[in-house]
């Protein structure tokens, strides 16, 4: 019995932290990328066409190569851990890029 109130307790609690360093985390993000996230939208919805895409997806492919190549074992910890954020940032912000676009022409067209 005590132990399922525990495990209830403690799911509950790893719950909470999990909300309230992902609303840190979104804060800080929101707040990093601010004075960025506007001009490219701008950009993104004044674009006749999808160049700004192309360099979008250019330049994040190739921060998430450069990021893969960093990942040698032999080089100090903190380039591997900066080889991973440019990895996984690189990927991920390539794997967005289109729905912003498609974003960007729907309230353009709108």
């Amino acid at each position: 019995m005590l132990h399922g109130i525990l495990a209830a307790l403690g799911a509950f609690c790893v719950w909470a932290a999990s909300e309230f360093v992902g609303e840190m985390f979104g804060e800080l993000v929101a707040w990093a990328t601010g004075p960025l996230r506007r001009p490219l939208w701008n950009l993104y919805r004044t674009a006749s066409w999808a160049w700004p895409l192309y360099v979008t997806m250019a330049i994040a492919l190739t921060t998430a190569v450069v990021g893969y190549w960093s990942l040698d074992p032999d080089v100090a910890t903190w380039k591997r851990i900066a080889g991973l954020v440019a990895c996984f940032g690189g990927a991920i912000a390539s794997l967005l890029a289109p729905f912003v676009w498609r974003d960007a022409r729907r309230t353009r067209d709108a």
